[in-house]
């Protein structure tokens, strides 16, 4: 058992012991359960293993109570292309953890909101780079309808051409259904939180730069983004140099062989994210992942009490689909999924890379943080399979 948070709980550890005594006679009497982290991690790797495919390479960390109790790896993160082997997967591995960034931005958010006296209802138009001309409906979009995908954007293109064509057209879907998936919602934080930062000094970097060096404006604010997640979500929690670009030994995404001879290996490089991160790009390992969840989860480093709670009652950068009932109550998880057509023909037999990556926060203080280096042909729903492990590992004392 390693500590991911600070001692800050010392004082609650001192007070359990003092009602010991009560507890103990309560106890007796009322027979009570107790979470198996090491059952719970080992039917989670069971179904990774077992079925048509096996995962090329994954690693679990499950946290219980800021503590991280149980971690499990297996298989490979990347191939070294001058000699051909293998790097195992380890739980310090980096790895594109794809839409989890989601949540990541999310908490984000969530401050910068707070800090300039605005809430979730507030509309985005007055953060949005003037150059953009943003349509009326795109202007009058509030965060919350970013932030749980209800915007009525639907474009999944991320870089920065395709966010300004899709501001500029207004909604594709004006009726804002609830929970209609688009990664365009997160990335437009890219642009908008150098706004929320420091508005006035945003306004004065564009008027400097458009229209003579509109993409060293882009680039400009990526690095703001980057940088504020890193000052004010990642540093604060003990996580230096957090980025959206790889290095050498970045865990790869790798196919699963469906229908194909078991040697067969196909993989797939990451490339940058920089100038299309926000709803996905940010390179993390899992046990960096499992500290991200245990400072949201347990204190109040990155957000106070008020705004966790309505990040999970609104489900702000959760998933609903994710986000399933227990046997002790209500679970909030995001998944992320990279998918690379090796051949960019979209044909049912083209061989495929992808890798998949997966947060819950469970009752009882519980987290769960997962990556996976493959995919089985398509994705995995990891949502149903863990919260039936989690239910299964509660046992009688």
């Amino acid at each position: 058992m390693k500590n991911l948070l600070t001692p800050l709980f010392a004082a609650l550890v001192i007070c359990a012991f003092l009602t010991s005594c009560q507890k103990e006679k309560f106890a007796a009497a009322n027979p009570t359960t107790e979470f198996n982290a090491a059952k719970f991690r080992q039917l989670i790797a069971t179904s990774l293993s077992t079925g048509t495919t096996v995962a090329r390479g994954y690693s679990i960390v499950v946290n219980q109570d800021g503590n991280w109790v149980d971690t499990f790896s297996f298989g490979w993160a990347y191939q070294n292309a001058s000699n051909g082997s293998y790097a195992g997967m380890h739980v310090n591995q980096e790895i594109n953890v794809a839409s989890v960034s989601k949540t990541i931005t999310a908490v984000g958010v969530l401050q910068l909101l707070k800090k300039n006296n605005l809430n979730i209802d507030s509309t985005i138009g007055k953060w949005l780079p003037a150059y953009w001309n943003a349509a009326p409906a795109i202007r009058n979009l509030t965060f919350s309808e970013l932030l749980t995908h209800s915007s009525g954007i639907s474009e999944s293109n991320t870089g920065y051409d395709s966010l300004k064509a899709t501001v500029a057209r207004g909604l594709d879907n004006p009726a804002k259904p609830f929970d209609v998936y688009a990664n365009s919602n997160f990335a437009l934080f890219r642009a908008i939180i150098p706004y929320l930062k420091d508005r006035n000094a945003a306004i004065a970097k564009e008027n400097s730069m458009v229209p003579g060096n509109t993409s060293g404006f882009e680039t400009w604010m990526s690095q703001e983004y980057v940088k504020y997640m890193q000052e004010n979500v990642f540093t604060p929690i003990g996580l230096t140099n957090v980025t959206c670009t790889p290095t050498a030994n970045t865990a790869m995404a790798f196919n699963e062989n469906i229908g194909g001879p078991v040697d067969v290996v196909i993989t797939a490089t990451n490339g940058d994210w920089l100038n299309s991160c926000g709803g996905g790009g940010y390179y993390l390992s899992v046990l960096e992942m499992a500290r991200f969840q245990a400072y949201l989860a347990n204190t109040d480093v990155l957000l106070d009490q008020t705004q966790r709670s309505l990040m999970r009652s609104k489900l702000l950068g959760w998933d609903n689909e994710d986000s399933p009932i227990t046997d002790k109550g209500q679970a909030y998880g995001k998944d992320g999924a990279l998918f690379w057509d090796l051949n960019n023909d979209q044909t049912e037999n083209s061989p495929e890379a992808g890798l998949q990556t997966f947060i819950m926060q469970f009752p009882n203080k519980i987290e769960l943080s997962l990556v996976v280096t493959s995919i089985p042909g398509t994705f995995r729903t990891f949502s149903s399979r863990v919260r039936n492990a989690y239910n299964s590992s509660w046992e009688t004392k």
